[in-house]
Formats: structure tokens, C-alpha cells, sequence
């Protein structure tokens, strides 16, 4: 029996459920309305996203599917749509369903955000910054969407870029310790050591257990040729995260450096213990046996 105000009254029933994150509760509302009424575009909608919110990726889609069937201009729908599919590695089709939902809602800075991250997991990097370009340019006090651009230029290997938007997200977002380590590294691939650390050192005064900002330190003081500070860096992060073979490889480099080679190959054992398969570990470890005449063990690296 089709009984439109009952249909309703179990819609609003289901959006309070999954308001209050009671998504069991709106799943069955959802559903119970759909049996009455099943032509309801944004109950579809509701249902896919309480499905998605618990999980259920490849039912959520079909929702997302048979509402988008009765409302090809949802929006929501679309962009809903295009979450789902990134979850499950879909990346190219998310990018058309993004791209369906900017068309009809072109301010949509969610989107306009998920359809940049999307492009940066398919290494369509000048794609996602236009993306970004487009969030900040609609709303220009959105620290995050500066912070992700930057990213971007980063990754582009566009530093002075990066550096630049990494300084407008933090005047919005002052003393943000992702965003400064951030910029510490694009610091330190200029070779601006000196201004490196001392964003890394801002950092740690903000979170000192900060292990990004511990990692680009130490890497930026080996490139100043501080190797004693850079060991102290390195044993910290270590003491942090003990498991970390980049920071185990990092100082096994420092301590060679400083001619404390069976240190170093120590180091670099513990490294290879973790991931046998470290490229970098094994042609350092190797550099370090040959060092020490143990050419033998070093051929066998």
C-alpha cells in the first residue's frame, strides 16, 4: 500500500537515526520507506549513505545508483557516489561521477577537495592542483585547501610554490604542526638548512613527539653537516618508534660518517631485520663492510 506520509514520517525517522549515528536503526528506516515508496531519489541517497557510513561500499553504490536512475541531477548523489568509489581504488570513475556532481554544483568545495585527493592517488598531479586552485579561489580562508595545494607543488618538486602556500595556510592556521613540518621539508630540498630545522625545532616545541618533524630534522642536519645533533635527532625518533628503518638506515648513515662504521652496519642490520628488501639499508651496509675490508659479507649485500 503506498501511503506517501507514512513513507515521511520513516524518512525523517532514518535522518535522525543517522544524525545521532544510530546507522543500524537508519539502514532499517531507510529501507522500510523504500518498501512503501521505492521511486524516493533522496531516501535512496539517506540509505547509501548510512551504508557507506557502515561499510557496506558495493550496496551504498548500488543506492547511490537507483537514486541517481530517479534524479540524474543529485548532486550529492554523484558526489556521494564518487566517495564510495575511491574507498574501493576506483579512482578514474570517481573522478567522472566528482566531475557530474561539480557540473551541477560547481561550489561544492567537499568535491572540489576529493576530486583533487583522487587525482593525487592517480599521480595526475597539474590536475589536482587546478582542483585546489578552484577551492581556494571560491574560498580563500580555507587553510586545509592551501595546505593541500602546497602539497601538491611538492610533489611537483615546485618548492618555492609549496613554501609560499604552506606560509598562507599557516597565517589562517598558525602553529599547525603538519603544515609546518611540511614546509620544513620543502625548506630543506632547497638546501635552506638553517630555516629547516628551525621549523622542525617549532614543531617539536608544539609536539615533541613529532615524528615527521624528527625525521626531516635529522635529514636536514646530515645536509648541514651537523652528524652529531643528527645521531642525538635520529636516537630520539628511534626511542619514539623503534621499528622505523628509515631512521635506522638514516643512522647508520650518520654513524658511518663519523667512522663509528660497526655501529653503522648495527644500525643497518636492524633496518634489514624489519625490511629485508630496503634498497638503501642494503647498498649502505654494504659501503660499510667494504669500508672495514669485509668485502666478502659486502658482496653478498
Amino acid at each position: 500500500m503506498n501511503d506517501p506520509a507514512r513513507a515521511d514520517d520513516l524518512h525523517r525517522l532514518a535522518l535522525a537515526a543517522c544524525q545521532e549515528g544510530r546507522l543500524a536503526d537508519g539502514i532499517a528506516h531507510a529501507r522500510q520507506a523504500l518498501a512503501i515508496d521505492g521511486g524516493r531519489a533522496r531516501t535512496h541517497l539517506l540509505l547509501g549513505m548510512a551504508l557507506a557510513r557502515s561499510g557496506a561500499r558495493d550496496e551504498a553504490l548500488a543506492s547511490f545508483d537507483r537514486a541517481l536512475a530517479l534524479a540524474p541531477d543529485l548532486a550529492d548523489a554523484h558526489g556521494n557516489r564518487a566517495d564510495v568509489l575511491v574507498d574501493l581504488r576506483r579512482h578514474a570513475e570517481a573522478i567522472e561521477s566528482y566531475d557530474r556532481a561539480l557540473a551541477i554544483a560547481p561550489q561544492s568545495l567537499e568535491n572540489w577537495c576529493n576530486r583533487g585527493a583522487a587525482l593525487v592517488d592517480l599521480g595526475r598531479h597539474e590536475d589536482a592542483l587546478a582542483s585546489y586552485d578552484r577551492v581556494v579561489t571560491i574560498a580563500p580562508q580555507f587553510a586545509e585547501a592551501h595546505f593541500s595545494r602546497g602539497n601538491v607543488l611538492f610533489g611537483l618538486k615546485r618548492y618555492g610554490d609549496a613554501i609560499a602556500a604552506f606560509d598562507t595556510a599557516l597565517a589562517l592556521k598558525p602553529d599547525d604542526p603538519a603544515m609546518l613540518s611540511n614546509k620544513g621539508n620543502a625548506l630543506r630540498e632547497l638546501g635552506r638548512h638553517e630555516e629547516a630545522v628551525a621549523c622542525f625545532d617549532k614543531v617539536l616545541a608544539i609536539t615533541p613527539g613529532h615524528t615527521g618533524a624528527l625525521m626531516g630534522r635529522g635529514i636536514a642536519l646530515i645536509e648541514q653537516g651537523n652528524r652529531e645533533e643528527s645521531l642525538r635527532t635520529f636516537d630520539a625518533l628511534l626511542s619514539i618508534a623503534p621499528d622505523s628503518v628509515d631512521a635506522l638506515n638514516n643512522r647508520g648513515f650518520v654513524l658511518n660518517a663519523l667512522n663509528r662504521r660497526e655501529e653503522a652496519i648495527a644500525s643497518y642490520e636492524r633496518a634489514l631485520g624489519i625490511d629485508p628488501e630496503h634498497a638503501e639499508a642494503l647498498v649502505n651496509q654494504g659501503a660499510a663492510l667494504a669500508d672495514l675490508g669485509r668485502h666478502e659479507a659486502a658482496i653478498k649485500r
